[in-house]
């Protein structure tokens, strides 16, 4: 359902949109080399670079998340066209080093296929989810999602243990709705071992949330339509604190945390946060820990950091 505060808080898009092209035309060019200058807009979000991205980690990075395994590593992907592998990447942006002194090429998934790999997740349960769910040209009427246990950072290979197929419940049946461009996703998070998924529209600025329950990988399993926000640009990433009580979002504009009291309650009704950003392509977000957002840009290649705190209350 849409909720009367969806106008309020559509922070003026079109003049902030126009503000930032300009800044990023006017403002110096960034060497995906060296770290982004600090921004000298105050009105935006300060994004703090840690590091340029491990080399193939940093090819077309588009999901990231916080390993819960073993401390101080992120799992990352890559995009459409790019291997199916997961790479193992250190807080400071760099390739994992396995125990040889080599640096992690990443660890390739048997039985998966890259069609469209957005992003990333882990469940309570220690298992990585990882979503080929893209669908720019709105033509897949069913997208998938890999499921495997979490693999150590050293391996070259793991094995993925379930595929789910899914499909979107109000997504027409014939190929390529023109007039309903909404079912792109490149969102995903989890909270215990449920998995959810946030739309990326086209066709307007909202994001729709579905929830997966008990799926069956022998089956066509059909997603629960939850909650819908007018977010104001594109989802690009999400990703959940272990405890299921923030989630942060990440659009192209901008960074947003949703708060909720209960896990009975929706993420959309509780307190609201939301920080302009200034960033060619920023497509992966996941909570560090309770202090910290790391973000990646896929053109920069770069890994930031965000603190929560610093990110205006909206509500």
């Amino acid at each position: 359902m849409k909720r009367p505060l969806l106008k309020q808080l559509n922070w003026r898009g079109t003049g902030l949109v126009a503000m930032v092209a300009l800044c990023w035309v006017a403002g110096p060019s960034l060497s995906s080399a060296q770290p982004p200058a600090a921004t000298p807009f105050p009105s935006l979000l300060v994004m703090k670079p840690v590091a340029k991205l491990g080399s193939e980690a940093g090819l077309e990075n588009s999901g990231l998340v916080a390993s819960r395994k073993h401390p101080g590593v992120y799992w990352g992907l890559n995009d459409s066209g790019n291997k199916p592998s997961l790479y193992p990447i250190l807080a400071d942006g760099t390739d994992f080093l396995r125990p040889n002194g080599s640096r992690s090429t990443g660890v390739s998934l048997t039985g998966a296929t890259n069609v469209d790999w957005e992003d990333i997740a882990l469940d309570s349960a220690g298992q990585i989810i990882v979503a080929d769910t893209g669908n720019n040209q709105n033509n897949r009427a069913e997208v998938v999602l890999y499921v495997l246990t979490e693999p150590n950072p050293a391996d070259t290979c793991a094995a993925v243990q379930k595929r789910y197929r899914v499909a979107f419940p109000d997504r027409p049946s014939h190929a390529k709705p023109s007039n309903r461009h909404n079912f792109d996703c490149e969102a995903i998070f989890t909270i215990d071992e449920t998995i959810y998924l946030l739309t990326k529209h086209r066709a307007d600025l909202n994001t729709r949330l579905y929830g997966l329950e008990n799926p069956n990988p022998d089956a066509l399993n059909t997603l629960k339509f939850l909650d819908e926000f007018a977010i104001g640009g594109m989802v690009t990433a999400a990703d959940a604190t272990p405890d299921g009580k923030r989630l942060g979002i990440l659009t192209y504009q901008a960074v947003w945390i949703f708060e909720r009291e209960t896990l009975e309650q929706s993420f959309f009704e509780g307190k609201i946060r939301q920080g302009a950003i200034l960033s060619p392509q920023a497509e992966a977000i996941c909570w560090k820990n309770d202090e910290t957002l790391a973000i990646t840009d896929e053109k920069l290649g770069w890994l930031f950091h965000v603190s929560p705190e610093a990110i205006p209350r909206l509500r």
